[in-house]
């Protein structure tokens, strides 16, 4: 039923010109004092108008990850509108928001412009300070959103690879504008890792192999998961669901996070379930040097506060793969927010959880 909205709202926007909306331009220093307020507000219809569409390309990330599906929109870098920065969005007066452009513009060159990397339009340009939230968001909802519809057809190691080093560029991007206290209600480091977790672990697969369709397709996707298990993606993934978790625990307590929160926490715990669930051996997993060295775990920020002693990632950071790390996820989801799903999610987990300690 969400799903069926979320078609119908795309089609609302695409039928009132939305999408065609690519960016908010700053206006000139020298518009007459009196024509202030109009302008500040026709730049406000804009620029909520380019936010919106960002939106809707972040709901269609959701819905072809929760759903396992291709998504409807296309995600493509240069097919993002261009948003301009929180501080200009978020001015209260007319007067507030023409000193903040003005001082943009006075930044000159030193001034970051948002734009795809791999974009090669010549578009007006659109100066922001910090780069917004927002656009970081939607980009990475993007990348999720291309991971997802690459697995529909065919994932291969060269597609890893090529999403890995998106990711990268990412965080290279954005990393350093993600970060601070007023920064955590979107939780963008906790959806790096959710991408990197989609990029190492079907997660339909997952689901699957616990009985979402019944126990004939759970027995039929067996064997596909005992292969998974093996594999070094499977130990990839069960780091990344590990400093989800991690991360998770460093939230503040009254923080109300957003709605790809509880789900990261959920195929977090899926991963480490059907890893232990599956895997070969049955000494609980701890990772090697070796396996910890993956580049998107040297970058900064990536272990959050876990690993500020030393340049490099070390092992200690990870505790065993033991079932007690569901019992911390079910947790978790249960005093996340108010999202209901996350209590729904906690219940499965539950069974699982019960699953493992019967064994």
């Amino acid at each position: 039923m969400t799903e069926s909205f979320h078609g119908t709202a795309i089609a609302w926007a695409r039928q009132g010109g939305f999408f065609k909306i690519k960016q908010a331009p700053l206006p000139s220093i020298n518009e007459p004092e009196a024509s202030k307020e109009d302008i500040w507000r026709r730049w406000i219809d804009a620029e909520e108008s380019v936010r919106l569409v960002l939106a809707l390309y972040v709901h269609d990330s959701e819905f072809a990850t929760t759903f396992h599906h291709e998504p409807l929109l296309r995600h493509h870098p240069d097919k993002l509108p261009v948003c301009n920065s929180d501080e200009l969005f978020f001015a209260p007066t007319a007067a507030d928001w023409f000193r903040l452009a003005e001082k943009h513009r006075s930044l000159g060159s030193e001034v970051a412009q948002v734009r795809p990397a791999s974009s090669l339009a010549v578009t007006p340009p659109v100066f922001t300070a910090r780069r917004p939230q927002m656009f970081a968001y939607a980009s990475l909802a993007g990348i999720v959103a291309s991971i997802q519809e690459k697995r529909s057809s065919f994932l291969d190691d060269s597609s890893k690879q090529y999403f890995r080093n998106l990711l990268l560029s990412w965080h290279n991007e954005y990393y350093t504008h993600i970060q601070g206290p007023k920064k955590h209600h979107i939780n963008l480091l906790i959806f790096w890792h959710a991408a990197f977790m989609a990029l190492y672990a079907d997660s339909d697969l997952l689901e699957r192999s616990i009985g979402r369709d019944g126990r004939l397709v759970a027995q039929e996707a067996r064997k596909d998961i005992d292969s998974w298990a093996a594999s070094a993606s499977a130990r990839r993934g069960v780091l990344h669901a590990l400093l989800i978790l991690k991360h998770l625990e460093m939230l503040p307590i009254g923080l109300e996070p957003a709605i790809h929160v509880p789900k990261a926490a959920f195929y977090s715990a899926m991963v480490v379930y059907s890893y232990i669930k599956f895997k070969s051996s049955v000494d609980p997993y701890a990772p090697s040097q070796d396996e910890v060295n993956i580049p998107e775990l040297q970058v900064s920020g990536s272990t959050g506060t876990l690993n500020l002693s030393s340049d490099k990632t070390s092992t200690a950071i990870f505790s065993p793969v033991e079932p007690s790390i569901l019992c911390n996820a079910i947790d978790l989801l249960r005093r996340i927010g108010h999202w209901e799903i996350s209590r729904k999610f906690a219940s499965i987990l539950q069974i699982l959880l019960d699953d493992l300690t019967k064994a």
